[in-house]
């Protein structure tokens, strides 16, 4: 996971407009997410959990419809989200996932 925060930095400073995943109709920017990440970094360190834990805040944050969805359509969607995310890296598990 560290290993996608690198990644969401790194496209963030470089196409910080660029769309970094789409979900229940809406859509967060490499920037955006980036943003909301380090945003909630000291909180949940604060909170004794770990960075990875801002990732799915960050994205919760950034894309409010996920959060109406029940619990199980919630974890479905980080599941999806964070594959698509790390669908570059290596062993990247979005790689049989598709842009719609």
């Amino acid at each position: 996971m560290n290993q996608l925060l690198e990644h969401i930095q790194q496209r963030a400073e470089i196409t910080p407009t660029l769309t970094a995943v789409r979900h229940s109709g809406e859509a967060v920017t490499f920037g955006r997410l980036d943003s909301a990440i380090a945003d909630y970094s000291p909180v949940v360190t604060a909170s004794g959990m770990s960075d990875q834990s801002a990732v799915v805040a960050g994205l919760l944050h950034s894309l409010p419809t996920v959060t109406r969805l029940s619990a199980a359509q919630i974890g479905a969607a980080m599941h999806d989200m964070l594959a698509w995310l790390s669908r570059d890296l290596d062993g990247g598990a979005g790689r049989q996932l598709r842009a719609v």
